[in-house]
């Protein structure tokens, strides 16, 4: 779909050609290197360089981070960096903190932990609490150059988020209960302009087809 960001249904039939659960990779598979690389090397060439392997991030959420932080690739990975002993300790002094056992850059690209809880279900009914970001899926976005854009200027950045008013200032007097109302709004949108720098690895975890 030219529309959508590039959907990867499975993170070894469409990378490798063969069923592979990157949460099993080992020390001489390198199938989470090899998968990280195989997007970026796509994106990369879908903009003409426009995006560069810095550029991109890897989103998941907590239960996909932690399943590839046990595997024996990043064990292994993090065994033979020079801050190892402090990224077991989890000093933030000598290396970048950890996200849910993962490093913050892993061979060179940006690691992004989604941990946003959503709570789903009917007042009075039972409380049940999901990340918003599923399981066994793996979002590959870029991010080209600041956090303000250039107006009429196009951007390679997967997402971007559209401003219309910032902090407007709304209040009105409330004179039946003596009361003050006032409230602060921002209106925004955010859409996906770049589809071409982004990808999606959905069971990156199993190995459904």
């Amino acid at each position: 779909d030219a529309d959508a960001v590039e959907d990867l249904q499975n993170a070894g039939n469409s990378i490798f050609g063969a069923a592979v659960d990157l949460g099993a990779s080992g020390a001489t598979d390198l199938h989470i290197k090899q998968a990280m690389d195989y997007c970026a090397i796509n994106i990369v060439k879908k903009t003409l360089s426009a995006v560069s392997p810095g550029d991109i991030q890897f989103v998941m959420n907590p239960t996909t981070a932690n399943k590839l932080s046990n595997t024996q690739e990043i064990r292994d990975f993090v065994k033979q960096n020079v801050g190892s002993w402090a990224a077991i300790e989890g000093s933030k002094l000598t290396v970048p903190g950890l996200n849910y056992g993962l490093p913050s850059t892993l061979y060179g690209y940006n690691i992004v932990v989604e941990d946003t809880v959503k709570v789903s279900g009917k007042k009075g009914a039972t409380v049940t609490r999901s990340y918003s970001m599923p399981d066994d899926a793996i979002l590959v976005t870029s991010r080209v150059g600041g956090l303000e854009g250039v107006e009429g200027a196009r951007s390679f950045s997967t997402w971007q988020l559209f401003l219309k008013d910032e902090m407007i200032v709304e209040q009105k007097h409330d004179n039946d209960h003596k009361r003050h109302v006032g409230r602060i709004i921002d209106h925004f949108d955010v859409q996906m302009v770049a589809p071409v720098s982004g990808m999606i690895i959905e069971n990156a975890l199993s190995l459904n087809d």
